[in-house]
């Protein structure tokens, strides 16, 4: 889907780093979306979170605040600019769901480097399940490997 055929003038660039992540990946992805954001001439505000799993929405604060943000009146942002959907959630459907109710609720779009996905389109948010799906299960096995490593430790 072109990107040209939406209007996007404002953006937040999101930012969440992982504990599997590697030290500067937040720099990386800094770098990647403030660029591109440049150059499609869009503004843009950056939040950032540290070291946060993106297991449970409630734990974490800058992802809830940008929630809030998008549902205000006066929002002049168009959209959430990340380095990968995921960033926003790998959680459960529910956080899923909470996520994409702010979004459709708020007409604004999740917005990665390949793509913009529009949540109030059909087709596009069938294709954020699907990734949904994919993320959450990629999460279960990260985590069960770190829940089976330290059983292999304490042994």
């Amino acid at each position: 889907v072109s990107q040209s055929r939406y209007n996007i003038e404002n953006v937040l660039i999101y930012l969440r780093k992982s504990r599997g992540d590697e030290a500067d990946v937040l720099e990386k992805h800094r770098v990647r979306l403030t660029e591109y954001a440049e150059n499609k001439n869009w503004r843009y505000t950056i939040k950032e979170e540290d070291v946060v799993s993106g297991e449970r929405l409630s734990t974490r604060p800058v992802m809830l605040e940008i929630l809030d943000i998008l549902e205000q009146k006066n929002c002049i942002y168009d959209g959430v600019l990340v380095a990968h959907y995921d960033r926003l959630s790998r959680g459960n459907s529910k956080d899923f769901g909470t996520i994409i109710e702010v979004f459709q609720y708020a007409n604004k779009y999740v917005i990665t480097p390949d793509r913009v996905y529009d949540t109030n389109n059909t087709h596009d948010l069938a294709m954020l399940g699907i990734q949904g799906v994919f993320a959450n299960t990629e999460l279960r096995t990260i985590v069960s490997r770190f829940v089976d490593g330290k059983k292999d430790t304490c042994n």
